[in-house]
């Protein structure tokens, strides 16, 4: 790192043929990437800008992945505008910068003016768009993107299809996930597993657990994410018998330490109602924290056994372990009979919990609730009052949001990013451009608004678009999304 550094000090100094500048310049910026060195790439574009060569497309590819692997999302997009003749390489870096940042509907929208340039994506393009579409559920986008990648000999690929099987079944297309799936040419393990993680979280569990067996007699060794999937699909219809042969295959593979993997076991134990095997399962646990005594609970509060869940609350506060989002973050009446278990407990007034609390029901839609349990809250700390106004947005309650937001920062209490994006959206809501100005004027001062300027400068983007075909899709694509970033804001 040190070497870097004083490298591209030399750097700055240098007065030697363009030739050698390209060389030295292209090391620097490698290195710089390699090392994620926010200070020495600052310092490099500063010299760039001075000698003209911060527009060329071959250096602001590597500054863009720099400053986005830096955290540094607002730099990487002043780079991004600056380049003279954007090349596929750069839209490539500054989408994957926002992906990389789970900017979808931003990822989205400069694909879509990537078209409007003309500039058609390559496979990695395809690749990082159809990924978001996947993470997000995003179908219609989606099906646009399959429609291009089609017209490109992309659908082909087996990364392409696979991401594309996976899509459609977290989209709950699983009719479309299959036709994907058998077109492609060999389907490999990833294919495999989206296929069936589609059909164990949306579809027929039983078909889910076919295809694992025939995955498997094709020769193909499952991954923790199908092991996952698979015993998703067992707890979902009461497999035991299917659910033991998978746990001993997770035995096999060194996978039954991995604390997602024994969540889900004890997940299935618990919905198949195999108390030996899920008591000798948690016993035999390296680590007993809060995540795997929340899942050993949730196996009792799913059958309602109150007894049992007030008996393990007792336990695990003997352990020194105080409950926290992941015990009481439980959908539907689990939720709650945590939340009346952790009354008799008498630890509802523990902040973390209290926290939890807020946040479970405000994420699921009860205002009222979250509202009783953030009146009881003694000191609302940034966490609670997060939670509470992030919950008003989502249900369309702006204006108690920036009541809210406002009596926080009169209490001292400072908000950070996720409160602040949470109060803008509710200032955009009520159309309240004052408020929302001496917010964005708060985040300046505070050196946070490099976080929200990429919105900002894809609104203003001023592109014209193609009339080709491959063109009008794209241009259908950005004008949902356009409308739908509109909106956000």
């Amino acid at each position: 790192m040190l070497r870097v550094k004083r490298q591209v000090m030399v750097a700055s100094k240098m007065y030697v043929s363009m030739a050698i500048q390209e060389m030295d310049v292209q090391s620097l910026l490698e290195n710089c990437h390699a090392g994620n060195d926010i200070h020495s790439s600052r310092r490099l574009l500063f010299w760039m800008a001075c000698n003209g060569l911060e527009c060329l497309p071959l250096y602001a590819d590597y500054l863009i992945r720099s400053f986005a692997s830096s955290s540094n999302l607002a730099k990487a997009c002043q780079v991004f505008l600056k380049v003279s003749t954007a090349t596929v390489y750069t839209w490539n870096a500054i989408i994957s910068a926002h992906a990389q940042h789970s900017h979808h509907e931003q990822v989205l929208v400069l694909f879509s003016e990537m078209g409007k340039t003309g500039m058609k994506g390559d496979r990695i393009t395809f690749l990082c768009i159809l990924k978001v579409c996947s993470a997000y559920g995003t179908l219609v986008e989606g099906k646009l993107i399959h429609m291009m990648a089609v017209e490109m000999g992309f659908d082909i690929d087996v990364m392409i299809g696979s991401t594309l099987v996976h899509m459609y079944g977290k989209c709950a297309t699983l009719h479309e996930a299959c036709k994907v799936f058998h077109t492609l040419p060999i389907p490999n393990v990833v294919s495999w597993g989206a296929l069936i993680t589609g059909y164990a979280c949306h579809g027929d569990c039983m078909q889910a657990l076919q295809f694992f067996e025939e995955m498997q007699r094709q020769g193909l060794e499952p991954e923790k994410s199908t092991f996952l999937s698979a015993l998703k699909a067992c707890a979902n219809v009461g497999a035991t018998t299917e659910g033991q042969l998978i746990h001993d295959q997770v035995i096999r593979t060194g996978l039954h330490a991995d604390i997602a993997v024994s969540s889900a076991l004890m997940d299935m134990y618990g919905k198949c109602r195999r108390r030996l095997e899920l008591h000798k399962l948690f016993r035999d646990l390296p680590n007993h924290d809060a995540v795997s005594w929340a899942s050993f609970m949730s196996s009792f509060a799913q059958h309602e056994d109150t007894l049992s869940v007030f008996d393990l609350l007792q336990e695990m506060e003997k352990d020194g372990i105080i409950p926290d989002q992941a015990c009481v973050d439980m959908a539907g009446v689990q939720g709650r009979i945590i939340h009346d278990l952790i009354i008799k407990a008498n630890i509802e007034s523990y902040m973390a919990v209290a926290n939890s609390l807020v946040d479970m029901y405000a994420k699921g839609g009860c205002l009222q609730e979250a509202e009783n349990m953030f009146s009881k809250v003694k000191r609302p700390n940034l966490i609670s009052c997060s939670a509470m106004i992030s919950g008003y947005v989502r249900e369309g309650c702006a204006f108690l949001a920036c009541d809210l937001f406002e009596r926080m920062e009169n209490e001292g209490i400072r908000p950070d990013k996720v409160t602040f994006l949470a109060a803008l959206r509710a200032c955009g809501s009520l159309g309240a451009i004052g408020k929302g100005r001496q917010i964005h004027s708060t985040l300046t001062e505070d050196g946070m608004d490099r976080d929200f300027n990429e919105g900002m400068m894809l609104v203003n983007y001023k592109l014209s678009g193609r009339r080709d075909k491959y063109g009008r899709s794209q241009g259908r694509l950005g004008l949902r999304l356009e409308d739908k970033y509109m909106r956000s804001l």
